[in-house]
C-alpha cells in the first residue's frame, strides 16, 4: 500500500506521530497474541467505536465489525479480509456447520449491502500467521466463498 509515503506526502511534519500511532495499535495488538480469547481480550482493551464515530462531520471514517454495522448505510465500505477461515470464521463453521455457515453468509450479506455507492472487497494472498512461541508462518489464503455465491468472483478468477 505504501502507507508510510502516503503519510510523509499527505501529512509532511504530523507524518511521524501518525506512523508512531500505527505501530503502536500493532504492538498492543501483539501483546495478546497467543493467549487464550486473545482477539476477544483485544477488542475489550479497545473501542472500536467512538464518539467521534457518530457525527455527522465529511472526511470521517468508522471501523467496526459487520455485528455493528447492521442498520446503517455508509457511501463507501471496505470490508476486508473477505477469504476462507475468517468469512465465513472457521470456529463459526466448526461448531455448528451449516447454522454456522448461514450465520456467516448472512453477515457476509449485511456487510455487503452496507455500501450507498462503493463496495471495495478484499483478500490476501498469503497471510503471517503467529505461533504461541512467538513463531511466524505464512499461510495462503484463498478467496471466501461468498464472493463466489455472489457472483463477484468466477472460478479461476481469483488470481492463481
Amino acid at each position: 500500500m505504501d502507507y508510510e509515503n502516503y503519510l510523509n506526502t499527505k501529512f509532511g511534519n504530523t507524518a511521524n506521530e501518525r506512523k508512531d500511532n500505527i505501530s503502536q495499535i500493532v504492538s498492543s495488538a501483539g501483546e495478546c497474541n497467543g493467549e487464550e480469547n486473545g482477539v476477544s481480550k483485544y477488542l475489550q482493551q479497545v473501542s472500536l467505536v467512538t464518539s467521534t464515530d457518530k457525527t455527522d462531520e465529511e472526511n470521517k471514517m468508522s471501523l467496526m465489525s459487520l455485528h455493528a454495522a447492521k442498520g446503517l448505510e455508509f457511501p463507501i465500505v471496505f470490508m476486508i479480509g473477505v477469504e476462507e477461515d475468517l468469512l465465513p470464521h472457521k470456529n463459526a463453521i466448526s461448531e455448528d456447520p451449516y447454522a454456522g455457515l448461514e450465520e456467516e453468509r448472512r453477515l457476509c450479506y449485511v456487510g455487503m449491502t452496507r455500501a450507498k455507492k462503493v463496495l471495495l472487497l478484499s483478500c490476501c494472498q498469503k497471510r503471517k500467521r503467529f505461533g504461541k512461541n512467538g513463531s511466524q508462518t505464512f499461510n495462503r489464503c484463498k478467496p471466501s466463498r461468498f464472493l463466489y455465491e455472489s457472483g463477484v468472483l468466477r472460478k479461476g478468477q481469483d488470481g492463481r
